[in-house]
């Protein structure tokens, strides 16, 4: 029950949430996460995340550093491009521990700025 209910939050979140394990593969992502970046994200589950977000090199860059150096980001930005549009994505990384302390990846959490960025018009 205590599992159900943590993806159950991931789920409800605002923003995507992706997590990937010390190994580089992709082991959770919500829907919100699949929308943002319009991909299935039943379909990645498990794929390397430079596979499964390979159209998104600038985000593998960001989750690359997350899993390298251990640092953690608070509110930074990325410039994405989806097919030829730009999309400005909000995001933080998080390092994912174990009950025991233990390594065992990171989570990034993102939201797409783009529209919240875009000059008003009269």
């Amino acid at each position: 029950m205590v599992e159900g209910y943590y993806r159950s939050v991931l789920d409800c979140l605002s923003g995507g949430f992706l997590g990937v394990d010390e190994t580089g593969r992709v082991a959770y992502g919500n829907a919100t996460a699949g929308r943002i970046l319009h991909i299935p994200m039943g379909a990645v589950l498990g794929k390397p995340y430079l596979q499964a977000l390979e159209p998104y090199p600038a985000l593998c860059d960001v989750i690359k550093d997350a899993l390298e150096s251990g640092r953690i980001v608070r509110r930074a930005e990325v410039s994405v491009m989806h097919g030829d549009a730009r999309m400005t994505i909000g995001y933080s990384t998080m390092r994912v521990r174990g009950p025991g302390g233990e390594n065992l990846g990171v989570g990034v959490i993102f939201q797409d700025l783009t529209l919240a960025l875009a000059p008003k018009t009269a």
